[in-house]
Parts: C-alpha cells; structure tokens; sequence
C-alpha cells in the first residue's frame, strides 16, 4: 500500500507561548529550532537539558495514488503524551510511548498543496512528574542521569494509503492438535469505507527460517460499513515448533493476510511471524513444547535512552551477547523494547520475559492509564513468540524507610501489598 513519508526536519518551539496558535494553517513565526523525526529533542545541543512540552509542525503537498483512497497519518511512537492536529483540526491524543498511534483522515481534511501537520508531545505531561505516568525506566530510574529526559518523537511518521478500507491490528494464536497438527487462528478487526460487499480474507501461512512447504486459504467475508471482525482458523500438518537456541531450532512461519474485494483488488494487507510453541507453568516449573526446562537469565535495560538512535546492530549484538553468556532467558525490564528486538530474539531462540513499564509506588489516578497501555501492550507484542511471560508491576511496594528495617517493615509492605 501506498506510503507518504512525512519524517525529516520539522519546525520546533520548546515555548509555551505558541500552544494556542501553532497548529493553525495561518501561524507564521521563526522556528527557535529545526528537529529530526524520528529523534529526541535532547539531541540537539541548546535542547540538553529541557524537559516538559515540544511543539512541532511540517508542511507538505498531498496527491493521492489509488483512486479510492481511505488515507491514515501513522505514527511508529512518541514520548510521551501525543496531541496531533491536521490543518488547524484536531486529530487525536494518545498517551504512552511503545505503541504506534493512527488517526483516519477525511478525504477534505487534505488538500492539493500547503497541508499543516502539528503535534504537540508533553514528557512528561504539565502537573506530572514521572511518577505520574507509565513510563517505567525512561522516568525516574537510579540508573538513569536525572536530567535526561527522551522526549520526541522516535518512530516514523507516514500517511498511508489503502483502498477502501484498511486492517487493524491482527492477533494470532496457534495450538497444538492430538493428531500431530497445530490449529491457526487469526483475529482481529478491519474498517469498510464502502457499501455491503463480500470479501476475500487470504492467509498464506510460509517457513520463515527453514525449507517446508507454504499454506494458502481463502475466506469469504462479509464487509459492512464501519468495523467488522474476522476470525479465521485454518490447521497446519506437522508443525515445526519454536525452541529456544539450547533446546531446539527457534523454526518461525510468515504468515500474510491479504484482504480482496470483488473486483479482485487488494484492500489492505499485513505482514507478521509466528512461532509455534506449547508453554506450560506448573509448580514453579517451566515447560516449553512438554520439555521441562532450566531457564537462565538476565535483565535487560534499553540499548540508549534515546531509542531513536538505535540501530540494527547494536541490537544485533545485545543479543549475541546474551546467548554467548550461555543465557536462554532475557527480562525486558520496566520497558518496551525496539520492535526489532522481539524479531531478534525470536530468531535466536531466546525466550522472554515482558514487564510493563510500572516501577514501584503509584498514585492511584494511574489505574485507568495503566489499564489501557497494558491492554496496548499485549496487543501490540501479542504475536511474539519469544515472549513466554508477562509482569505487571516491577517491585510494587515503598522503599524501607530507615525506621522500619528489619521483618517488622518488611511485613508492614507485604501486608499492605496482598
């Protein structure tokens, strides 16, 4: 499909003055500064050290390339709380730093030339703290400078054209059959932008890292205008299944779903991997595929605190550490990870463990943000196969106070914990 991509140098104002003004199509002022997306504020020099909002606008000419577009601007990430606006109008605002974001624009929101992109990123958001916001070990982290804060926008930003409609975001799930077969089934939900048809869902299920042979099956789906679901199954004879590297192969599938309409065009299509495995947790014992297994691992913090500046390789190498270390085992501790890194992993054969980015003591107004960035987590990192658990809550009770050291402390934190 179709992809407009809007990164490069942004106008930037790190003042408050220009909130209430900067997103509209008729704001002229002089930039204070020229910002890279993808990129953190902190990585320019006279930025070092500012914390708090960004104001960032683009400019861009917009033509159309299918004759039936249905266009979204996509954005790959932001610290820390997103507010877009397109040509004066508001598009949206989302909270969190590891999920992607999209907002669908109406064909006369665009225009021919002089298109006005506006986003406005708070890290963290005025009258919090860190403390405030799910952020986990970007916030307040003893093994982080105080003054570093990650702030920016660190993924891509794209409108993206599909035709008609457009999928949303897939799920899969496989499981082991008694007749030496796995079931496939996928879900999720896709958008229809024209009147009741009925529609081709294709799945094509293909080896990723090892020589078998591909599956291809076709669904005859109903399309209303608005949301529809899909939930597809299909069964796939003698699986190779995913191990870890001391176990086994780490043997993957891609699997691609193509939506068509009746005229044979494609809607929309995505693109993902798979690996099949059985995971099993019984009397603090750990089974992988019916093999009981001794897990060895280590915690793994973020490559930088500016993840924009990460490449491939120092990926690359972060894992080839961890399986030189004899390790089977990696916490992605009180973070989300570069998408990358999960693929990395799955490849290696190294099995992860998945925190949420929740570190110690709370107020209590972060249950309702927690629950939806939790909710977009396991959404978002649901096909990994490598991730064998998942946590919650790093460490979830107060530092000891001096006066209560000792088992009567420790018992006052986990009473108050349970």
């Amino acid at each position: 499909m179709p992809k407009h991509n809007l990164c490069g140098q942004w106008q930037a104002w790190s003042s408050a003055i220009v909130a209430n003004e900067f997103y509209c199509t008729d704001f002229v002022a002089e930039p204070q500064f020229m910002l890279t997306i993808p990129g953190h504020w902190q990585l320019q020099p006279e930025l070092a050290k500012h914390q708090g909002s960004m104001f960032y606008r683009t400019v861009f000419d917009w033509q159309p390339t299918l004759t039936w577009p249905v266009t979204r601007l996509c954005i790959g990430g932001a610290f820390y709380q997103t507010t877009a606006w397109l040509n004066g109008e508001l598009l949206g605002q989302h909270d969190g730093y590891f999920t992607p974001m999209s907002w669908e624009i109406r064909p006369e929101q665009l225009q021919p030339v002089g298109n006005v992109l506006a986003i406005r990123l708070d890290c963290p958001p005025p009258g919090t703290t860190w403390r405030d916001i799910a952020i986990g070990i970007y916030g307040d982290w003893d093994c982080k400078p105080a003054e570093v804060n990650p702030g920016g926008i660190w993924g891509e930003v794209a409108l993206v054209e599909t035709f008609r409609g457009y999928l949303q975001q897939l799920q899969i799930n496989s499981r082991l059959t008694a007749w030496n077969s796995a079931q496939i089934r996928l879900q999720g939900d896709f958008v229809w932008r024209s009147v009741a048809s009925q529609v081709k869902a294709r799945v094509v299920l293909a080896p990723r890292n090892f020589v078998g042979k591909a599956i291809t099956q076709d669904f005859s789906v109903s399309a209303q205008p608005g949301t529809n679901s899909l939930d597809l199954k299909l069964s796939l004879p003698e699986p190779k299944l995913w191990w870890t590297w001391d176990q086994g192969n780490p043997n993957l599938y891609d699997v691609t779903l193509q939506l068509i309409d009746e005229q044979g065009c494609e809607v929309d299509s995505q693109a993902t991997y798979i690996g099949i495995r059985d995971l099993d947790w019984k009397n603090w014992r750990f089974s992988l595929n019916g093999r009981r297994m001794f897990l060895r691992g280590a915690n793994y913090g973020p490559t930088s605190f500016y993840p924009a500046t990460v490449t491939r390789e120092e990926l690359e190498r972060d894992v080839e550490l961890l399986t030189e270390a004899n390790l089977n085992f990696v916490r992605v501790h009180n973070h989300v990870a570069l998408p990358e890194f999960y693929r990395l992993c799955a490849e290696a054969g190294l099995a992860i463990w998945q925190d949420f980015p929740l570190d110690k003591r709370y107020d209590r107004n972060i249950t309702g943000i927690a629950l939806r960035q939790i909710r977009s987590m396991v959404t978002s990192l649901h096909n990994e196969p490598a991730i064998c658990f998942w946590s919650c809550h790093n460490e979830p009770y107060a530092t000891l106070r001096s006066e209560r050291r000792g088992s009567i402390g420790i018992g006052s934190i986990l009473g108050h914990v349970l």
